[in-house]
C-alpha cells in the first residue's frame, strides 16, 4: 500500500514538473490575489514543493474539491478559515492567535505619540472584529478571542491621551438591520463604515448613528459579483456574492476628487475592495469639502470610509503605515501646507492592530 501511495505521490510530482515547462508558469493568481512561486524562486530542495503546488494543473479546481470534500465531511475550518451559518466566512483569531503583547506595544507607541503632539482630539477607533457582531453566524465550537477584554486594555492604557472609540453597540444593533461584514470577505460593509463614521467621528448616539444608516440613500451599488480574500482561502463553490456599495460622490459634491477615491478598473480585478482609494498606499493627500485638517492612520477597513471623512475635513493626510517611508514627526511638524492637524484618527481592525509590527514609527524619534 505504501508503494502505490508513493507511486501516486511520485507520479502527480513528476504531472506537476512537465506541466510548468509545458503550458508555461503563472506568476500571479488573481483568485488568491498573491504572487505564485516560480521555477525561479528555487533556492533549495525546500523550495520545489511549494513551487510545484503553486504551479499544479488546475490549481484552483482542485482547491474547490478538496475543500468541497472536507466540507461534506464536517469540516467547518478550511485554511484557518472558519466556515459559518447563512453564507458567512470567518478569518480565525483565537485568544492563541490573537497577539496581545504586541497589542499592548503598539498600545504604548500610540500612547507616546499622542502625548508629543498638541492636537484638538485622538481617536482610537478599534473595528470589532466579524465574530465579535455575528457571534451567532459562527460554527459550533469556534474560538475567538475575548473583544471585551482587549477593549478595556486600550481604555487603560489611553487614558488621558487618546479618546478610545468601542463601535460594538453600533454595530450590533445596525446587524439586526442590515449586512454589517462582507460575507466572503473580512472588510465591513460601506453602510457600516457611514454608522461608524457617525458614531466616532460626529459624535451621534449609537441608536441615531444607526438609524441614519439604514434609511440613508446616499449609496449606490458598484458590483454585485465580490467575492472576498475569505473565498479564496476555501474555494466553496455555494458561496454566494456580495454586493459593494459606495457613496454617491456626484451626490456628495465630491466628484472633483472622484478619481482619488475611487479606481473602477478595480472592480474588473479579482481584488474589488481595492475599488476604495485604489488599494493600500503609503500616504495620500485628499482636499474635501469640510473644515479642519485631519490625519488618518489606518488599515484598509478606512478606505471605505474615507468619502465620508472628505465631507468633514478640508485637508485629509492618509497614512498607512506598513508602506509608508516618511517619518511621522516630519510629517506632523509640516502639516498640511505648513498648518497644523486639527484631528488625528487611527482606525483598525482589532485583530489588525495586534498584528501591526509598523506602529511603532508614531513613536520613532520621540
Amino acid at each position: 500500500m505504501k508503494k502505490i501511495y508513493f507511486g501516486l505521490f511520485l507520479g502527480l510530482m513528476v504531472l506537476g514538473g512537465i506541466s510548468i515547462f509545458a503550458t508555461g508558469q503563472k506568476e500571479f493568481s488573481s483568485n488568491e490575489n498573491r504572487y505564485l512561486k516560480t521555477v525561479s524562486d528555487i533556492k533549495s530542495t525546500s523550495d520545489i514543493e511549494g513551487t510545484l503546488a503553486d504551479q499544479f494543473p488546475l490549481r484552483d479546481g482542485w482547491l474547490t474539491v478538496a475543500s468541497g470534500a472536507r466540507y461534506l465531511t464536517g469540516a467547518r475550518e478550511i485554511n484557518d478559515t472558519y466556515i459559518g451559518k447563512d453564507g458567512y466566512l470567518f478569518d480565525k483569531c483565537s485568544e492563541n492567535d490573537f497577539s496581545m503583547m504586541q497589542y499592548k506595544n503598539n498600545l504604548s507607541y500610540l500612547g507616546k505619540f499622542a502625548g508629543s503632539y498638541e492636537v484638538d482630539d485622538i481617536s482610537l477607533v478599534l473595528v470589532p472584529s466579524p465574530y465579535t457582531i455575528l457571534s451567532e453566524k459562527l460554527p459550533d465550537n469556534a474560538q475567538a478571542y475575548d473583544a471585551a477584554q482587549k477593549y478595556k486594555a486600550a481604555e487603560t492604557a489611553m487614558s488621558g491621551s487618546a479618546n478610545v472609540v468601542d463601535l460594538r453597540d453600533t454595530l450590533e444593533c445596525l446587524s439586526r438591520e442590515t449586512q454589517v461584514y462582507y460575507r466572503t470577505d473580512h472588510h465591513w460593509t460601506t453602510r457600516a463604515a457611514y454608522a461608524a463614521y457617525l458614531s466616532a467621528v460626529c459624535g451621534y448616539d449609537y441608536e441615531k448613528a444607526v438609524d441614519e444608516a439604514v434609511n440613508f440613500e446616499g449609496l449606490t451599488a458598484v458590483s454585485e459579483e465580490f467575492h472576498g480574500t475569505l473565498y479564496s482561502r476555501v474555494l466553496l463553490r455555494d458561496k454566494v456574492y456580495d454586493t459593494i456599495d459606495a457613496l454617491d460622490l456626484e451626490k456628495a459634491g465630491l466628484s472633483e476628487i472622484s478619481e482619488q477615491l475611487y479606481d473602477a478598473s478595480k472592480l474588473e480585478t479579482k481584488d474589488k475592495y481595492a475599488y476604495f482609494l485604489g488599494g493600500n498606499t503609503g500616504r495620500m493627500d485628499i482636499k474635501g469639502t469640510g473644515e479642519g485638517n485631519l490625519l488618518l492612520i489606518k488599515d484598509s477597513f478606512a478606505n471605505c470610509m474615507v468619502p465620508f471623512l472628505a465631507q468633514k475635513y478640508a485637508n485629509i493626510t492618509i497614512v498607512d503605515l506598513r508602506y509608508l517611508s516618511e517619518e511621522i514627526a516630519h510629517l506632523m511638524e509640516n502639516g498640511v501646507d505648513g498648518e497644523s492637524y486639527n484631528d488625528v484618527i487611527v482606525l483598525y481592525e482589532m485583530s489588525n492592530f495586534a498584528d501591526d509590527v509598523n506602529i511603532y514609527k508614531l513613536a520613532r524619534g520621540l
